[in-house]
């Protein structure tokens, strides 16, 4: 088959925007007096972060920079790592002897984490690993849910990994 290549792989599973939370009015037929919206917006290179708030904001200014505005109360930059990584390598071997081989898999990543509050200016010296129980196609929905004796089986993964992976750092 062809080769897709890394930039069409974003736009195809791509920047996603989530209005997740909306809060508006008390009463029924009446105007509120203040209302805001959420969004969870997850960037890919061809729409990073600075792209994403001048978007919202060139909307705020057409609209009524008066009245609305914007606030940013978490930025997470994307974050990369080394498929090949020791961490990643020394995880997967522990997870073998837990969960089945098809369980286990390496794969990118749209979107942001956490980690990259942490990683500050170190963000390419770091191994970073993105690894948990449960279902993919559950994370972030309302039923999300994951198996005890998985939970548990990756306790289990975690403390052995972080063993094995600290003791050749």
């Amino acid at each position: 088959g062809k080769e897709i290549s890394e930039e069409d792989a974003n736009y195809a599973s791509g920047l996603t925007a989530v209005c997740s939370i909306i809060n508006g009015g008390k009463q029924f037929n009446s105007v509120p007096d203040e209302a805001s919206l959420e969004f969870n917006v997850r960037p890919v290179p061809e729409y990073d972060n600075d792209f994403i708030e001048s978007f919202f904001q060139n909307i705020i200014n057409d609209v009524d920079s008066n009245k609305l505005s914007l606030d940013i109360p978490s930025n997470h930059r994307p974050v990369t790592s080394d498929k090949n990584s020791k961490l990643i390598t020394t995880i997967k071997d522990v997870a073998s002897s837990y969960v089945e081989q098809d369980e286990i898999f390496v794969s990118a990543l749209v979107g942001a984490t956490d980690a990259s509050s942490f990683l500050g200016d170190n963000k390419d010296n770091v191994d970073l690993a993105i690894f948990g129980p449960g279902n993919p196609l559950m994370a972030h929905q309302i039923d999300e849910y994951i198996e005890k004796d998985m939970y548990l089986k990756y306790i289990d993964i975690f403390k052995e990994a972080s063993i094995q992976y600290l003791k050749e750092k």
